[in-house]
């Protein structure tokens, strides 16, 4: 079984195109910590850029110090090993952990980067000096991966989005290969931030051209009696080379689901549901369309 991760991207703040301007409270995040706590589930996602995520996991974890907490390095801060070991230091002081079991540097260009020596050095601090076991990289595109990981090949972390209406990373040889190499991939936005969950009648006049993907989804849901949640996390779990899955939740009831999925993932999927225009399949340039 794949390891789940929870992420705290909405702790605290605004977050996926679904939730619109739902915040979830800090009474609420201490329930949905304690409910993945209390189900095993001891592994989670976050970043100093969250907001106030880290103080807020850091208050609401039962027990920290085996608590499995992976958080991030902004570009701001790979400017010098300095900077770089600073900033895990402050994450660990808000979250409350003496070591991380992985930290991502926030920025998919990395590899071209003019701090490309204090960055590799820094690299080497962090994973030195027993602070964590695994540094890597947090993109949004394989080119992005391989490049890094050819630039730093001390870099034994990744991260990368994929789900069901995108598939393009499925069958990935060259992620395939990477992961027998003691490399740790964690897929992220399996759910495309809340949009495959969305109806069809909701979607921003901007993202319209992917309602006739929702639309599938929804049919080819409804013909074998599960979920689009389910289908979504069904996916994820089946993708070979993936070490574990990131997943956001806007409510004990969503954690709740994700805690209780047991659906396995239908044959013909790849049939049935056509792929979503790669230009819509980056939450980055939403705002624009």
């Amino acid at each position: 079984m794949k390891n789940l991760v929870l992420g705290t991207a909405n702790f605290g703040a605004k977050y996926g195109i679904a939730n619109g301007e739902t915040i979830l409270q800090e009474n609420e995040i201490d329930k949905i910590v304690k409910m993945a706590e209390k189900s095993g589930i001891f592994q989670f996602d976050t970043a100093p850029s969250y907001k106030n995520a880290e103080n807020q996991l850091g208050t609401s974890l039962r027990d920290p110090k085996n608590a499995r907490v992976f958080t991030k390095i902004s570009a701001e801060s790979t400017k010098s090993v300095v900077s770089m070991v600073t900033s895990v230091e402050k994450s660990q002081k808000r979250i409350k952990v003496t070591k991380f079991s992985g930290i991502y540097l926030h920025d998919e260009n990395i590899y071209s980067s003019i701090h490309y020596k204090e960055i590799s050095n820094g690299i080497r601090e962090l994973i030195d000096s027993g602070i964590t076991d695994r540094v890597g990289i947090s993109v949004y595109s394989l080119e992005a991966l391989m490049k890094a990981k050819e630039k730093f090949p001390e870099m034994n972390l990744f991260q990368i989005p994929e789900n069901i209406c995108d598939r393009r990373l499925y069958n990935s040889q060259e992620l395939r290969t990477l992961s027998l190499q003691d490399n740790h991939i964690y897929v992220r936005s399996i759910f495309l931030q809340g949009l495959l969950l969305m109806d069809p009648q909701s979607v921003p006049n901007g993202l319209l051209r992917v309602t006739p993907n929702l639309e599938a989804l929804i049919k080819f849901s409804n013909l074998h009696h599960v979920t689009r949640h389910d289908l979504c996390l069904s996916y994820a779990k089946s993708i070979s080379w993936a070490t574990g899955i990131i997943v956001g939740v806007a409510s004990l009831l969503q954690m709740s689901k994700i805690l209780n999925h047991t659906i396995l993932l239908p044959e013909d999927f790849g049939i049935q549901l056509p792929p979503i225009d790669i230009k819509l399949l980056d939450p980055r340039v939403w705002p624009e369309l």
